[in-house]
């Protein structure tokens, strides 16, 4: 039997009203793909509250009533864990709390897939590192973007392109709603500590740069507003270098003010160096892309497209690969690897280092 555990029961774990659970879902997904109904999942608990028990119970029947699909479920207290006994655990927390979990783990030998950003420091990534080396144990970091088919268009023309300088402008937001689902990890954290990391991924696979220069600056209009100790708008201007190009890059985080806007956020990025121009919508979905020779327009699938009954889009496509990689040995390049969130981390350091003493 397959046992899988499961640490985080919020949002992005089993769903929040209408919207189904990403990691639940993909897992209920993988699990009829592959008929396999092999499966133990446990839901770790800080607390035994009734109340934790019902909306986990809750949350877990919606979502196999979509996939008409049930696997065996427990919930169990921390201290009544055996973490040895599972093969595969899911970190859907906030990052303050990764390397207390991801230490445990480890030890006993558990492959982490953790939703970003993994860790909150450089430091505590590098730590983690050393000990996953050490009990030969992997980690893995959810940074779905890079399974994006436009993400991965605009990196192989960044690969083909001979241009020595870039710039890279990137705007993503995220309504202000979500800042009252999260609010409590909200408040240790900012829009670009949240929003960002999944851009910084992207930078890092096309380019693998070395930071020159990074400026930040953030205001908190809205927060203040909504009695939240956080900023609700991060700018993060950067100075990188990859061999002999030079990149310019402009990071926009913030939260979209109108609760009444109708998409749950807004994404563009603009690439434009000596010999391409591209402009991808990756909130409404469409890439438009000029280079010397070609000017046309594409389509990509969605974050999560659910229907008939079966998960599918880009975000699954993250979960996927880690289940196949752990429990087929299938070799996927494209997962996210420990070592290649460092520069994400460091990114991070640098910003809330300059935030808070601003």
């Amino acid at each position: 039997m397959k046992k899988i555990l499961i640490i985080g029961t919020g949002f992005y774990s089993l769903g929040y009203d209408e919207i189904l659970g990403i990691c639940y879902s993909s897992i209920l997904q993988w699990s009829k793909e592959n008929n396999d109904n092999d499966i133990l999942i446990t839901f770790l608990i800080r607390n035994n509250t009734k109340k934790k028990v019902r909306h986990i119970l809750s949350r877990k029947r919606k979502n196999e009533l979509f996939f008409n699909h049930k696997l065996k479920v427990k919930i169990a207290i921390e201290e009544n864990i055996n973490f040895k006994e599972h093969s595969s655990a899911f970190l859907i927390l906030p990052e303050k709390y990764h390397f207390y979990y991801s230490k445990m783990l480890i030890k006993n030998k558990v492959p982490i897939f953790a939703v970003k950003p993994f860790c909150f420091s450089l430091k505590e990534n590098k730590k983690m590192l050393s000990l996953s080396k050490k009990n030969k144990t992997d980690i893995y970091i959810d940074y779905h973007k890079r399974y994006d088919l436009e993400n991965r268009f605009i990196g192989d023309c960044i690969k083909k392109d001979k241009s020595n300088s870039y710039q890279i402008i990137i705007n993503y937001s995220q309504n202000i709603k979500m800042m009252k689902i999260f609010n409590k990890w909200i408040n240790t954290s900012n829009p670009f500590q949240y929003l960002g990391p999944h851009y910084l991924d992207l930078l890092n696979i096309w380019f693998k740069p070395k930071i020159l220069k990074i400026q930040s600056f953030s205001s908190n209009y809205v927060s203040k507003k909504l009695k939240l100790k956080t900023s609700d708008l991060v700018s993060v201007n950067m100075k990188l270098k990859s061999g002999t190009k030079t990149i310019i890059a402009n990071i926009n985080t913030n939260w979209i003010e109108n609760i009444n806007y109708p998409m749950r956020s807004r994404q563009n990025i603009e690439v434009i160096s000596e010999n391409l121009h591209i402009n991808s919508d990756q909130g409404y979905r469409g890439l438009d892309f000029v280079n010397k020779k070609n000017i046309f327009e594409i389509r990509n699938n969605n974050f999560t497209f659910y229907n008939n009954k079966t998960l599918s889009g880009y975000g699954y496509l993250s979960f996927k690969a880690f289940l196949d990689k752990i429990y087929f040995n299938k070799d996927n390049k494209s997962l996210a690897s420990i070592e290649q969130n460092f520069f994400c981390s460091n990114v991070l350091d640098i910003v809330r280092k300059q935030l808070n003493e601003n």
